[in-house]
Formats: structure tokens, sequence, C-alpha cells
């Protein structure tokens, strides 16, 4: 589960037809995940017993291929309603804490909200960092930590702008962008 400087989700139990839905479409990734697992056994199982003497084996892995790709499209279109349905299902109340862990029955959704430093196109950060670390050589201004951005081969340290406040990215000509992220477990079955 993904965590925002790491604390721990907040959980939330509200029943409405967004909690329905994705419970739903979890029930659904579950099923799918199920009918992969099982024909991925029978595909192993009889692979290196068939693969010598019949073509069936060819049919087996056509089957896990098959599961796969619609475990995968049940997963991207859970992934889909939960962003849709972020607001009902992370925040009826119209609190969003950055980390909410909703329990449904059939498994739990997560959200959480993160900052990205975004890389700009337009704007020139290396040169931008550069110009600040000059200024504190050069004792022109309290700009210590600049000259840290730059790696030795003369790239933007995006690690270390992360920890950076807004107002010194704006600085260099860079911010930080909100990045939301969903995840989902399943329930273990019975």
């Amino acid at each position: 589960m993904p965590k925002t400087d790491n604390r721990k989700p907040k959980t939330i139990s509200f029943s409405t037809p967004a909690h329905a839905e994705a419970d739903r479409l979890l029930r659904v990734l579950e099923t799918e995940r199920e009918s992969f697992a099982e024909s991925q056994r029978l595909f192993t199982d009889e692979f290196e017993r068939l693969k010598k003497s019949s073509p069936v084996w060819q049919g087996l892995e056509g089957d896990c291929r098959y599961y796969e790709m619609r475990m995968g499209l049940a997963e991207k279109k859970l992934k889909k309603f939960l962003e849709e349905q972020k607001q009902d299902l992370f925040s009826p109340t119209g609190m969003a804490p950055e980390s909410i862990k909703t329990e449904v029955s059939h498994g739990d959704l997560f959200y959480s909200l993160d900052y990205a430093v975004i890389k700009p196109r337009k704007v020139d950060v290396l040169a931008n960092i550069e110009e600040y670390a000059l200024l504190e050589i050069y004792g022109l201004g309290d700009y210590r930590g600049f000259a840290e951005a730059v790696k030795v081969a003369k790239s933007v340290n995006w690690d270390l702008l992360k920890t950076w406040p807004q107002e010194r990215l704006i600085m260099v000509g860079t911010e930080k962008k909100p990045k939301e992220t969903f995840t989902f477990d399943l329930r273990e079955a019975l």
C-alpha cells in the first residue's frame, strides 16, 4: 500500500452505491484472479507432460493468457471506478486526509495523496539552480543547499528537490503537484 509520510491510513466504512459498486468490482477482480491462478496451475501441471506428445498444451497456455488479460481489464476498470468515485468512496464527509483505507466486504480500498516535483520542459531548472549556487559562493545571499541539488554529471538531483519547500522550487522554475494513488487488497478466500 502506498504511504504518505509513513502515516497509517484512516479507515472508513460507509455504505453508498459507490461502495457497493467498488465491492462488486473487487469481487469481479477476485473471480478473475482465481480463474487465472487455476488456469496457470493447470497449465504448469500439464505443460511438461503434454508439450512432448500433444498440441493441447498450447490451448492451456492460451487460456492462461486469456484469464491474465481479463484480470488486467478488471483491475483497470476497478482503478478507473475508484478515481471517478473518489469523493464518495474516500471522502463522504468532505474531509480527505492524505491516506485513507475504506473497507468493503471483498477487500480494502486505499487512497493516498503525495506530491511529486514536476520536470518542466520549457524551464532550465539546472541553470536556475546553478545561478543560486553561484550567488551563495560569492556571498550574495543565503542560498545554502542549492549546489547539492546538482549532480556531478551536471543534472538536476530530482530526489533532493522532492524535499525542498514550494517557494524554493518556484525560484528555480518548477513546483510540486499533487499525485493521487489508488490501490486495493482482496480479502483471502475462506
